[in-house]
């Protein structure tokens, strides 16, 4: 439920664009779709947090993030998640390429 007192006055929500699948924006996506991603289960490639804030700047997409423990890290690690109440990715969502999950 929205609170403002004039919703229709509210800039309307944007579809987050679909990056190319073999790149490695595409994997990291379909990754985060499937399930929460994290450094340290992500053996494509060391730079998942530059993904991820591609993702965020260049294709419009939410994506939350939370520190988690992992056993065998010094110290808590980042895990990443697709924000899927956010009405940019349902848009985005219901309009998916057949290459995503």
């Amino acid at each position: 439920m929205n609170n403002e007192l004039f919703p229709e006055s509210l800039p309307l929500p944007v579809a987050a664009r679909w990056p190319k699948p073999h790149t490695r924006w595409g994997q990291a996506l379909s990754a985060l779709l499937i399930e929460p991603q994290n450094q340290g289960d992500w053996y494509l490639t060391w730079r998942l947090a530059a993904h991820v804030c591609d993702l965020i700047r260049l294709f419009g997409w939410k994506i939350g993030k939370r520190d988690i423990y992992k056993a065998g890290c010094r110290t808590d690690v980042t895990e990443y998640f697709v924000d899927h109440l956010d009405e940019g990715n349902i848009m985005a969502l219901n309009h998916r390429p057949a290459w995503v999950p």
